[in-house]
């Protein structure tokens, strides 16, 4: 029980290190993403492996028109054709432009999170349990 509880407790904090890592270097990378602006949803990728879906998102800048393509899929699609969402990116280049919303942006991390702190938790239970039992 208490090796099952340390292989928990080692994956939980791996987790937990992973997600704060992410978090921190992606709020590091996406400073520069000053600018920002409003899209619209013009369709989605084709279905992956697994069904999941991308949204495209079309806006214009300084008289250029650019998609770009989000990062999460997810099934049913998260936002439907013609909804407005928000994107921004680093002056001047509008290429480089992300959805600007809590999935696209810090789901990946906040579940890493999640994870490994309900894996720390799991093991100091088990630790608390294995103890009284003893």
């Amino acid at each position: 029980m208490i090796l099952l509880a340390l292989g928990i407790g080692v994956v939980g904090t791996l987790f937990l290190g992973l997600g704060l890592f992410s978090f921190f270097r992606g709020r590091h990378r996406r400073r520069p993403f000053s600018e920002s602006g409003e899209g619209v949803v013009s369709g989605f990728t084709e279905p992956d492996d697994e069904g999941f879906v991308r949204p495209r998102v079309r806006f214009a800048r300084g008289g250029v028109t650019v998609t770009i393509t989000g990062t999460v899929g997810s099934i049913p699609p998260a936002y439907q054709v013609g909804q407005c969402v928000a994107v921004r990116y680093p002056p001047g280049k509008p290429g480089l432009a992300v959805i600007a919303d809590f999935q696209q942006l810090y789901l990946s991390e906040v579940a890493l999170i999640a994870f490994g702190a309900a894996g720390i938790g799991v093991t100091v239970l088990l630790l608390v349990l294995q103890r009284f039992a003893a």
